[in-house]
């Protein structure tokens, strides 16, 4: 709600907390309330007392899965958000994803499906990425709307039409929505940019899975940059299956790779380097580093960056912590990034 601020400790929370919180939206004067509805939550009911009206699916990507033991039981947990109190609800669906199609096939409601794909209701057949945003063309059973955005990317493009869907289910007037898009400059650790002045582009992103650091450095990859420095781990004590996926995506996309740690909670950070390795060696990348020390791989990454590469932190974004066995030690890269910057500019 308005001016009220409160620290998450996991994507939903529980059914009580997400009542209390609600009430409390209410009584400070908030009319909507946006909630990210993970698998898990779902599979345990946290969301059962909540009567949604507009559901959306977004994209499946291979995560998970020290929880669900393969990707159609993580689907059927996604699928169960679009059948809790089903009659009263539209759900929006990216077309774009094979997982969405399966989706759309299957919902018993009303759906308006997003994407690139001609069938979509919500559409960019037209559209433009660059370092300086998105602009596109959108078209929708009302017309057809010019956006720009700030944001960059594919995966960007893709939320904007998911949110563009969301507002016409919900009409808002398309004015509110055009300038709502415009407006958005950024979000914390997403695509994160750090200024500096040595003529790199430094980013932080919270990317943990392969497909979402492909989609960041295809992004990057689109700009024609001098080079694609990487710096990135995986969390300790999650799905291990997609460590080498991860690798194989940095060792095929990045031309550095700075292997470090992430969050490796109770799990021997070298045990899960060595899992990235084997990926990023099986894309025939030679050109990487392991270092397990997450400041010093990021100081190296920064003293090695020239002018117009582009350097990417990815993994943790927004995080202000770093979890080492029974450990929360503060680490937030942003900050790390700019104290490192500002030693490399005094030296």
């Amino acid at each position: 709600g308005p001016g009220l601020e409160i620290e998450a400790d996991r994507t939903t929370p529980e059914a009580p907390d997400i009542q209390r919180m609600m009430r409390d939206f209410v009584s400070r004067g908030a009319t909507h309330c946006l909630l990210e509805v993970s698998s898990h939550a779902l599979d345990l009911k946290r969301v059962w007392g909540v009567e949604f009206d507009v559901a959306v699916f977004t994209n499946l990507s291979g995560e998970h899965l020290d929880y669900h033991p393969n990707m159609e039981d993580y689907f059927e947990a996604k699928k169960k958000l679009f059948l809790i109190n089903s009659k009263k609800r539209t759900a929006v669906v990216n077309l774009d994803d094979p997982w969405g199609k399966k989706l759309l096939a299957e919902l018993p409601m009303a759906t308006v499906s997003f994407g690139l794909e001609p069938a979509a209701i919500v559409r960019s057949k037209v559209h433009r990425l660059s370092e300086e945003g998105i602009t596109a063309e959108i078209d929708y059973p009302g017309g057809q709307l010019e956006i720009t955005s700030p944001l960059m990317g594919k995966h960007n493009l893709s939320n904007i039409l998911a949110s563009f869907a969301v507002s016409l289910v919900l009409n808002l007037p398309i004015s509110a929505i055009q300038q709502g898009i415009s407006s958005l400059r950024g979000i914390p650790g997403r695509l994160e940019r750090i200024e500096n002045q040595r003529g790199f582009h430094v980013f932080i992103d919270y990317a943990h899975t392969d497909i979402a650091l492909k989609h960041l450095l295809e992004t990057f990859r689109s700009f024609k940059p001098g080079r694609i420095l990487l710096v990135f781990g995986a969390g300790g004590d999650r799905d291990r299956s997609k460590r080498d996926r991860m690798g194989e995506v940095a060792g095929r996309l990045a031309d550095l790779v700075f292997i470090t740690s992430d969050n490796p909670r109770s799990e021997d950070p070298m045990a899960i380097i060595a899992e990235i390795e084997k990926g990023v060696k099986r894309a025939g990348m030679k050109n990487y580093r392991i270092i397990p020390d997450r400041r010093q791989a990021i100081e190296q990454a920064l003293r090695a960056g020239k002018r117009n590469d582009y350097i990417l932190v990815a993994g943790k974004g927004h995080e202000p912590y770093q979890i080492i066995k029974d450990n929360t030690l503060p680490f937030h890269d942003g900050e790390v990034i700019r104290k490192i910057l500002q030693d490399l500019e005094k030296a």
